[in-house]
Order: structure tokens, then C-alpha cells, then sequence
């Protein structure tokens, strides 16, 4: 063995654990995040963010505790930190979704007893 290697130690190892859990749960965070903003641009920032943080805090993270719950946290507070520093932009981004008329052929509500003549209305507030 090289005298150049040495053994992790166990706060190394923890880290390693965590960002393992990061990398597993990498798919339910990011949804998580892209439920609170529509930019993916800054969701894709958020994520690297997030990770970092995860990366610093993993000492404080108990393993066998609700990883999810704990990451969820984190990408929270970087999300909304994101959002104060991009300003007025989501506010266009939700302009821009309310100015577009989609209309789709299942927009009809077939269920029995509703009636076939109303449209569901858009949930931004369209027709």
C-alpha cells in the first residue's frame, strides 16, 4: 500500500454516505424544486446549491432519519433564495402562461352529472 494513501475518516465517510442519498433522491428533489419554479435554468442552480449545502450540513444529518424531509429543507431555502434574487422574472413567466389560450381536446368534464357545455377553467385564470 502507496504512503501516499490514507483510510477515509469517518466524517468522510459519513459525507459520502449523505451525498449517496443526495444522488438517490437527486429525482424527488429536483421535482420538489421545479414544483416552485418554472425555470429550469434555476432549478438545474437551485440542485448544484443544494448538493453543496448537503455536502457542508452532512455532519448534521443522522442516517436512518427522513433523508427526503431533511433535503427537501435545504432545496426549500435555496429555492426561495433563487426566486429573491431573480427578482420579477417569474411574475413575466406567469404573464406569459396566462396570455396563451391552450385549448385541448380533453378539456371537456365527461364525468356523469356535469354538465357537457362548461369548460374546466385554467388554473392561472384563463376562460
Amino acid at each position: 500500500m502507496p504512503e501516499s494513501f490514507q483510510r477515509p475518516t469517518a466524517e468522510e465517510f459519513h459525507t459520502t454516505e449523505v451525498q449517496g442519498l443526495f444522488i438517490k433522491y437527486q429525482p424527488v428533489v429536483r421535482s420538489y424544486v421545479l414544483s416552485m419554479t418554472p425555470d429550469f435554468a434555476m432549478a438545474v442552480d437551485v440542485m448544484q446549491e443544494t448538493f453543496l449545502v448537503v455536502s457542508r450540513k452532512a455532519a448534521s444529518f443522522v442516517i436512518g432519519t427522513s433523508f427526503p424531509a431533511w433535503v427537501k429543507t435545504i432545496a426549500r431555502f435555496k429555492t426561495l433564495e433563487a426566486i429573491r434574487a431573480s427578482g420579477r422574472q417569474h411574475e413575466a413567466v406567469i404573464d406569459a402562461l396566462r396570455a396563451e389560450a391552450f385549448e385541448f381536446p380533453g378539456d371537456v368534464d365527461r364525468r356523469p352529472g356535469s354538465r357537457p357545455d362548461f369548460k374546466r377553467r385554467s388554473v392561472l385564470g384563463g376562460q
